[in-house]
């Protein structure tokens, strides 16, 4: 089984490779982080990403947004995440947020900033995964190799953000 997950990701991968005519093909290592199988499912589930022309979009196919609850004057102030898109491919993105602030020590570093200023830990994690997600999004729609000057803003990080 995990001969045939290997394939079919690498088949993924070569296939938009491509598609964007690139000269060396996209390899799991061009991504911050993740597994076989891991990113074959995110690459499986998000099948052509032309679909999504925007971050928000992508994010809001995978229910990695807040879920907005009004009723008359009530609005909730800290709403969960949507519980749309498939809760596999939400599970794998929280497991990389999880393994990035373990391994790659521009996520690490974000984490720690987060928790610093006093942010929760819970929703820094949400954020390690939307921009999980926005890195990846980026990767296959450019082709350009992960790269941490490049993806990873350095802006400081206050208790309003």
């Amino acid at each position: 089984m995990d001969k045939q997950i290997r394939e079919v990701t690498d088949q993924l991968l070569a296939e938009r490779s491509q598609e964007l005519d690139l000269e060396r093909p996209l390899q799991l290592q061009d991504f911050p982080i993740g597994n076989h199988l891991s990113i074959g499912t995110l690459l499986a589930e998000i099948g052509c990403i032309e679909r999504f022309p925007t971050q928000k979009q992508l994010l809001s196919y995978f229910g990695w947004c807040p879920n907005t609850k009004e009723s008359g004057m009530h609005k909730s102030s800290h709403p969960r995440l949507s519980h749309q898109g498939s809760r596999f491919a939400r599970r794998i993105i929280w497991m990389l947020a999880l393994s990035a602030i373990r391994c790659v020590p521009e996520y690490r570093d974000y984490y720690q900033r987060r928790i610093d200023v006093g942010k929760n830990k819970m929703k820094t994690l949400v954020a390690i995964g939307r921009k999980l997600l926005c890195v990846i999004r980026a990767i296959l729609l450019s082709g350009q190799p992960y790269d941490p000057n490049r993806y990873l803003s350095q802006r400081p990080i206050t208790a309003m953000n």
